[in-house]
């Protein structure tokens, strides 16, 4: 009887190690949160859900995907700390980058804003393209 209480004490003295042992490799890590808000260039309600990616190692490695919410924001839990941009796409939105930011273990959230412009805006400033048939491939008559 006295060996049994005798294995059952190591045995807990043993999952408690190990136990405290995982809590300080995983469970403790220096994480924080990216939060995005997106806005339209032209002051317009945001009425757009846009495909949001969070992207690190320079660029090269995507670390995760959201889309926005009613209020045109997407968050990004347990970010490791280090350097990261934001892609932002979407139906009838051009392609936008927030440019690069620090992802800072200090801070428990980081915000990011990055502004898109509608496609139709982007080709605003464009002159129309024109080609033997005329603008846009209509023919044009006198």
């Amino acid at each position: 009887m006295e060996v049994i209480v005798i294995t059952l004490r190591w045995l807990a003295l043993l999952l408690l190690l190990a136990t405290s042992y995982t809590w300080a490799q995983f469970g403790n890590q220096n994480t924080g949160n990216v939060k995005v808000r997106v806005a339209l260039a032209d002051g317009s309600s945001c009425g757009i859900q846009a495909h949001v990616q969070l992207m690190g190692n320079a660029g090269t490695s995507n670390e995760g995907e959201s889309f926005t919410n009613d209020n045109c924001q997407a968050e990004f839990s347990r970010v490791i700390p280090g350097t990261y941009h934001v892609l932002v796409s979407g139906q009838d939105i051009e392609t936008a980058d927030s440019g690069v930011f620090e992802v800072d273990s200090r801070k428990i959230t980081q915000s990011v804003d990055v502004t898109v412009r509608r496609r139709d805006e982007a080709n605003a400033d464009m002159p129309p393209k024109t080609s033997a048939h005329g603008v846009c491939g209509r023919p044009q008559y006198p």
